[in-house]
């Protein structure tokens, strides 16, 4: 948990540009909802912080499709799964313009 929180407050205050495909009320809601997620996982809900995660990575947020990758790489909030992690991390990283979530999605 304590490398999901991390990441969560890291890459989601961190990266205040969204993808250019997302309008700034789409990325005003990324930002409430990966608020709220880090606040599910300080109050151990980690199973509603995975599903408002996973909401944001379906919408095409880079950030939130890596965070949705060490939540299935840690078997946190869902199920232990590996292959699904793989899956969320290549693809924030292929599609991310932010070198680090890039390089640590690989």
């Amino acid at each position: 948990m304590k490398k999901t929180f991390l990441a969560i407050v890291l890459l989601s205050s961190a990266f205040a540009i969204a993808a250019p495909k997302h309008t700034e009320a789409q990325v005003y809601s990324y930002r409430l909802t990966m608020k709220a997620a880090n606040q599910d996982l300080q109050n151990g809900n980690s199973q509603r912080a995975f599903l408002r995660i996973k909401f944001m990575a379906e919408q095409g947020f880079p950030e939130a499709q890596y965070l949705l990758g060490t939540l299935y790489e840690d078997g946190e909030g869902t199920k232990k799964d590996l292959a699904k992690a793989r899956e969320w991390y290549t693809k924030a990283a292929t599609q991310t313009a932010n070198a680090e979530t890039a390089t640590l999605a690989k």
